[in-house]
């Protein structure tokens, strides 16, 4: 598998933390292989990543609906 691939099957942990747990012995049963085209970067990690800020707790306007 590649190191992306591993990435993914491992739920997104850090490619050089799997990297080094094939490298260490610490996962059998896998090879990792360099593959020519490969993405750098995972699309979903960002993505996991993003916080909403909280909504304000007093009202900035005095416009209220009746």
């Amino acid at each position: 598998v590649t190191i992306y691939e591993l990435h993914k099957l491992m739920a997104h942990i850090s490619p050089k933390a799997a990297e080094k747990l094939v490298r260490d012995g610490l996962v059998t049963g896998i090879k990792l292989i360099t593959k020519e085209g490969e993405p750098k970067t995972c699309g979903i990690c960002p993505q996991a990543k993003q916080t909403r800020k909280p909504h304000p707790k007093i009202r900035e306007s005095n416009f209220r609906k009746k």
